[in-house]
């Protein structure tokens, strides 16, 4: 598994979980602990690991998906 990316709110991580198993990418989840929680409530830092063969294949959907045109396939 590689490294795809990491992001400090849940929310996102989960959007992006979604969209790659949609596309067919296994995604596992490594929590890296918890920041500021008292200041900026559920904030964990999340990083987001894909099979290497599919990490490329990640950014470009992820990518797809922040330019709003994203698709399935």
């Amino acid at each position: 598994m590689k490294l795809l990316k990491s992001f400090v709110k849940y929310p996102e991580y989960d959007i992006i979980k979604s969209i790659l198993e949609e596309n067919g990418i296994e995604v596992q989840l490594k929590q890296t602990g918890n920041i500021g929680v008292a200041f900026f409530g559920d904030s964990t830092n999340c990083d987001i690991y894909v099979p290497e063969e599919y990490y490329q294949k990640s950014l470009e959907i992820i990518e797809q998906y922040k330019e709003g045109g994203f698709n399935n396939g």
